[in-house]
């Protein structure tokens, strides 16, 4: 009698079983897609979140080393202790205050760009070439600086006579 019953429910279980198998079941890959979704977009903003150069100016390394004279003028603009700090490629660093609205704060970018801009004037007529990357300026500017503090760095191109600059970026 025993063994009759376990014989039944063995086999209804196994009915049960095979009877549910058959049906198409559509909502079954979706609860764990669902959560692969919500797991890439969290271990994504987590990365963003400690990414140790988000928000840290961007510098030179210092390596004594001769600097390259065949590309473009490049500076690194950032903000350190409310004051504009930019850092050029041949490792010269010019500041002046954040909130400063005066004209004569930015003169001493202005005198570096006219002096390099001179000696590559200078160093293209002796060398009967033009190289059209030497007198392009490219500026890497850190994320917190705003449009008011890169603004000046502009009008100093402006009057220095350079037209062709870029802005070096980066996707996060």
């Amino acid at each position: 009698m025993f063994e009759h019953l376990m014989r039944k429910s063995y086999s209804s279980a196994i009915a049960s079983a095979k009877e549910r198998l058959m049906e198409s079941v559509s909502w079954f890959p979706y609860p764990s897609l669902f959560t692969f979704g919500i797991i890439i977009i969290l271990s994504g903003h987590i990365s963003l979140g400690i990414n140790p150069r988000l928000g840290n100016p961007s510098e030179i390394m210092p390596y004594d080393s001769e600097p390259l004279n065949e590309g473009a003028i490049w500076m690194s603009v950032s903000i350190q202790d409310d004051e504009v700090v930019v850092t050029t490629d041949d490792r010269k660093v010019i500041t002046w205050k954040s909130n400063s609205k005066d004209s004569h704060t930015i003169k001493e970018l202005e005198n570096h760009l006219q002096e390099r801009m001179t000696q590559i004037t200078l160093s293209t007529s002796l060398a009967k070439e033009i190289n059209h990357i030497e007198s392009l300026v490219v500026l890497s500017v850190d994320q917190r600086v705003k449009y008011l503090h890169v603004k000046p760095i502009l009008l100093a191109l402006a009057k220095v006579g350079i037209s062709e600059y870029g802005f070096e970026t980066r996707l996060l």
